[in-house]
């Protein structure tokens, strides 16, 4: 099992037979430094991926760190191809992901780059993306999508953040449909007032379940809202078709953020609150 643990600590049920792989750009972040520390200290062994900061260094007063560096000069968010591709190798070199054959992943990264030119704003201004970016200046933003689909969603409203300054909300199907489903209506008049403002995107893959599937139809037809989209992520495994998304929904995410105005390098109350911490015990 892999468990995604964003925080100051590790799990009460955690123990040191856990390998823990510590993600952090900088290598500065002080919640993965103090997590890491608290792991090695109780005798796990961990691998950083970082490219460089104090979480670089552990390797060097710990024997059971290691560290596999990044590139640096960028964002984190700019840099997701150059960690993500880390920690999927040395996910497939422990064995805990199949390793595909060299072919399909050359295939894999020759159609991601022909999304990824096909989706350039720049070259098409009055596409698709930002026709979709204009309908979303003035709306509220939700986003849908399947289980497996989660951290694209995170993705994507974390982008909307940070690129646009712009707030998204997050569902995933089946689970929200127990409870969210209530306040978007389409039966009845019981329904959130503001549902019928928002821009309802709906993130989507082939290899969805099919009940899924037939919930997310189902939410299309009855949407009170008129801008409701589904997005397909193209390719012929999750992790292409989760990659496809988040190229498509990154170059939206820039698109709004310049219908807006917004510099999408500029964090400002990221920069605060980083430099409060630092003036603080």
């Amino acid at each position: 099992p892999v468990h995604v643990q964003r925080d100051y600590v590790l799990p009460a049920w955690w123990t040191p037979k856990w390998l823990v792989l510590s993600t952090s750009h900088s290598g500065n972040t002080e919640e993965t430094l103090e997590a890491t520390e608290t792991a090695l200290k109780a005798g796990a062994t961990t691998v950083a991926i970082s490219t460089g900061g104090m979480l670089a260094g552990l390797p060097e007063l710990y024997p059971r760190c290691y560290l596999i560096p990044s590139i640096g000069g960028q964002p984190p968010r700019s840099a997701f191809g150059h960690i993500f591709s880390r920690q999927l190798g040395l996910l497939r070199h422990l064995g805990a992901l199949p390793i595909p054959s060299k072919e399909a992943d050359e295939g894999m990264l020759e159609r991601l780059q022909v999304a990824m030119d096909g989706f350039d704003i720049l070259k098409d201004p009055e596409g698709d993306i930002a026709q979709l970016a204009m309908c979303m200046v003035d709306r509220p933003i939700a986003l849908l999508g399947p289980t497996e689909l989660t951290p694209v969603l995170n993705r994507y409203r974390n982008q909307l953040n940070e690129n646009a300054a712009r707030f998204a909300r997050v569902g995933v199907v089946p689970e929200m449909n127990h409870n969210e489903s209530v306040a978007w209506g389409g039966v009845g008049d019981d329904r959130d007032p503001t549902g019928i403002d928002h821009v309802l995107l709906l993130l989507t893959w082939n290899g969805m379940h099919q009940r899924v599937q037939r919930r997310m139809d189902w939410m299309i037809a009855h949407a009170a809202t008129d801008y409701a989209w589904k997005i397909e992520g193209e390719g012929d495994t999750l992790l292409e078709s989760m990659l496809h998304l988040c190229i498509l929904t990154d170059w939206i995410s820039l698109a709004l953020s310049f219908l807006h105005g917004k510099d999408p390098a500029s964090i400002g109350p990221i920069s605060a609150l980083k430099a409060h911490l630092d003036s603080v015990d």
